[in-house]
Parts: C-alpha cells; sequence; structure tokens
C-alpha cells in the first residue's frame, strides 16, 4: 500500500452502468465495524422510503438505510439484500457522539486499497442525476468504475437529499 493509499469497502451498487462504468459505493475501512448476515429487520410504518428498516445490534437501535433509494438512483433489480454493513460516523450537531446504520448489500464487499493518484474527482459526470450534490465525493477509478463516497454524517443526521 502507498502512502496515499487508504483501505476500502466497495460496495457494487444496484443500478444500471454510468457512461458505460460500472457503479460502487465506497466506505473507507475505518468507518466499517462488522458485515452482517441474517438479521432481524422491523420496518417502520411512515419512515422515509430509504430506510428498510430498524433492527437491534448489542443493545442499540439501527436503522437499515438503501443508498440508491437515499440517493434517488434507480436500481436494476431491487435484490433482498441478506448482508448488512455496520458503519460507524460521527453526527455533526454533537460532539462525541458515534452513530451507526445498517447499509443494504445487494451484491458481494471487495476490500480495496485505493490511491488518491488513482482517481479522477469527477463532480460534473453525474450533474443530472437528483440527489447527487449530497454525495461526498465521485470519482472515476480503472477507467471503467465510478465510486460514490456517501456522506454517512448527513445521513446519520437524517438529513434527506437537497435538505440543508
Amino acid at each position: 500500500m502507498t502512502d496515499d493509499a487508504f483501505e476500502t469497502a466497495l460496495l457494487k451498487a444496484d443500478v444500471h452502468p454510468i457512461e458505460g462504468r460500472e457503479v460502487f459505493w465506497l466506505v473507507v475501512k475505518s468507518q466499517l465495524e462488522h458485515i452482517v448476515s441474517e438479521i432481524a429487520i422491523n420496518r417502520v410504518p411512515g419512515s422515509q422510503s430509504y430506510i428498510s428498516g430498524i433492527s437491534a445490534w448489542q443493545g442499540l437501535v439501527v436503522p437499515v438505510i438503501n443508498l440508491e433509494k437515499y440517493y434517488h438512483l434507480k436500481t436494476v433489480h431491487q435484490l433482498v439484500s441478506r448482508k448488512k454493513l455496520l458503519v460507524r460516523t460521527a453526527v455533526q450537531d454533537r460532539k462525541n457522539v458515534a452513530a451507526r446504520l445498517f447499509i443494504d448489500i445487494p451484491h458481494d464487499i471487495r476490500m480495496k486499497s485505493v490511491s488518491k493518484k488513482d482517481c479522477a474527482a469527477s463532480p460534473g459526470l453525474l450533474a443530472e442525476t437528483a440527489g447527487v450534490e449530497d454525495l461526498a465525493g465521485i470519482f472515476e477509478w480503472e477507467k471503467d468504475k465510478l465510486l460514490l463516497i456517501p456522506d454517512l454524517n448527513r445521513i446519520a443526521a437524517g438529513k434527506t437529499v437537497g435538505e440543508q
């Protein structure tokens, strides 16, 4: 691993390729706590469409989030995710408070070292897609892949796409 590389979890998004590029969600390994399968999810009537439900985890109630729905990306298969990625993030409005989220994983996870110099920022690539302004980053990688970095702090704070 080079000095500018960072360890990541790449989650294949359940969306059509964008301009011929496979789409992946990128989560920094330091935010990753667990990969969990077969957890009980309780639906929450009246919740946002991107919230698949809530689940109990080590004494906590943790929301289960579908990133494709949160960012208003049209799904390909609408797969039922058996695995969930438990991530940790800070909540901006509260000091020293860590929030946890489960993220639906419709496909396998790839752990990968990604170098900043190997990624080209592509902020204008999805300019016509609603919600992408709320991503933490968009990068082209290996010429045929697009990495979307979800803003987990924003999601944990309960802000919807476009909300200030």
